[in-house]
């Protein structure tokens, strides 16, 4: 054999063979350790995906919990992920906090992803030389003229910024029309426990309405209507407990009045539930069986009542 047609037979060769995955150092942010927290819970999933391919992977918060009570457990391992919480103060705003970033340095990382556009540690993580994600989270619209003035004065400050150190990913199709990044639009897939995709239980579903999430949104709801038959879940965090109320309910209720890509709502459609929600950007991405407009509260309890008891009004 030629010396020509050995070197090239020795190419292929090389080239066939699997070269060893790199493994990666990658981090996340996002401001509450709080598996009540939607933001929280997508950071979760992305970093347990993450680190399935064989990648070291950490999720950095505040110390702060959802409802601002704080948690001084500093380091904890949440579903197989290392979380570390960092000490911050309050700024003001919804989930606007100042991280206490002295003594913190995340050069030793190749990734930082960071969740949620405006907030105070993406300020910080742009001056690091490596990739950098920016997972948006849907942080359009705002009711609050203040608000609405902050959040321009922030975009003004910071959004070249960040489009230049950042790539950033949007987390629903809705954003479209209100992103301030148009001209960079790029969707990321925001995993569901891979639990909820399993087979679902062949016993027979009560007749029954199930609410999951903060008690806040469904708050206004129960005001109206204090004697309402629906079982009410915010704080369970038993994936196969939550499983088996999912499967057991007929129905599921989801009252919100904003949502980014509510993660109820696809976790009840995954477990075969049919569902209810109020009419928002996030619950008509995903998709329901019924809507009704946020505040009519008679429409919907004359719903489940129908549904449950039989009797239209």
């Amino acid at each position: 054999m030629k010396k020509k047609e050995k070197s090239c037979i020795k190419n292929i060769i090389k080239k066939g063979k699997r070269t060893k995955r790199k493994m990666k150092r990658i981090a996340h942010f996002c401001e509450f350790a709080d598996r009540k927290c939607g933001v929280f819970r997508a950071a979760l999933e992305i970093a347990k995906r993450q680190q399935e391919k064989g990648n070291k992977v950490c999720v950095f918060t505040t110390y702060f919990m959802k409802d601002y009570s704080k948690n001084n457990n500093l380091n904890e391992t949440i579903e197989g992920i290392k979380c570390k919480r960092i000490f911050a103060g309050k700024m003001g705003g919804e989930a606007l906090n100042s991280w206490d970033f002295k003594s913190e340095d995340f050069s030793e990382f190749d990734e930082l992803w960071s969740h949620g556009y405006r907030k105070h540690h993406n300020i910080f993580l742009s001056k690091y030389n490596c990739r950098k994600v920016l997972v948006t989270h849907a942080p359009w619209g705002s009711s609050s003229i203040l608000r609405t003035i902050a959040t321009k004065l922030f975009d003004f400050a910071y959004r070249a910024k960040f489009e230049k150190e950042f790539e950033i990913y949007h987390i629903a199709n809705w954003e479209k029309e209100h992103t301030i990044f148009p001209g960079n639009f790029k969707l990321i897939e925001l995993p569901l426990r891979k639990e909820f995709l399993e087979p679902q239980s062949k016993k027979k579903r009560l007749n029954k309405v199930l609410f999951v999430g903060n008690k806040k949104k469904i708050q206004p709801f129960l005001n109206a209507y204090p004697n309402t038959k629906i079982t009410i879940i915010t704080d369970c965090f038993d994936i196969k407990k939550l499983i088996e109320l999912y499967d057991s309910h007929k129905y599921f209720l989801l009252i919100s009045k904003r949502e980014g890509l509510p993660t109820g709502l696809r976790e009840a459609k995954a477990r075969g539930c049919t569902t209810i929600a109020t009419r928002n950007n996030g619950t008509l991405e995903v998709g329901a069986d019924y809507f009704f407009k946020y505040g009519d509260w008679k429409g919907i309890n004359d719903f489940i009542n129908e549904k449950l008891d039989g009797v239209k009004k």
